[in-house]
């Protein structure tokens, strides 16, 4: 034993005989222990975007495991007033918080023990993801106006400005 923390995980087995009573004893346990640092070293390494990042609170908010380079890599529990809103938000739909001067979208999850899992996005990556769709409706809509004027062009010169000439050539 290192004396270090590990999850463990028991199930036990029965055999596919028929049961001869409501209390028959397993046939065997199975045991998987993990040691702790398999989740820890995933959280720290999963990236959500260019800076968006997971985190790991309780259930008071104190966060246990986060990247090191993180924006709120200085914050050891997430603020109270963030931490009851959380709560009484739809777990469903992301919160906008202000979390070390910035602005973010949180999105969290409750892990048996008492634990949170949250995913942290900076607002100014989802801005950023919006800029490509931006452009695009730009240019779609600069396309459609010039169709547009051009088709208006032909339809004016052939319904207006042809059976003018055609009269006056007739004069």
């Amino acid at each position: 034993d290192q004396q270090e923390p590990y999850f463990l995980i028991a199930k036990k087995l029965f055999f596919n005989a028929p049961k001869t009573s409501a209390t028959s004893s397993p046939a065997a346990y199975l045991l998987v222990t993990r040691r702790s640092d398999f989740l820890t070293k995933h959280i720290k390494s999963g990236e959500i975007s260019q800076n968006g990042y997971l985190l790991v609170t309780n259930g008071q908010g104190q966060v246990l495991s986060q990247p090191n380079d993180c924006m709120t890599s200085a914050l050891s529990q997430l603020p109270s007033s963030q931490w009851t809103q959380w709560q009484q938000n739809d777990k469903d739909k992301p919160l906008k918080v202000k979390l070390a001067g910035h602005s973010a979208y949180l999105q969290g999850s409750q892990l048996p023990d008492n634990l949170y899992l949250f995913a942290l996005l900076p607002e100014t990556d989802v801005l950023a993801t919006g800029q490509p769709l931006k452009i695009w409706f730009a240019v779609a809509t600069l396309i459609s106006i010039v169709v547009t004027f051009i088709l208006l062009f032909f339809a004016l010169n052939y319904l207006i400005l042809h059976p003018i000439q055609v009269l006056a050539e007739a004069s």
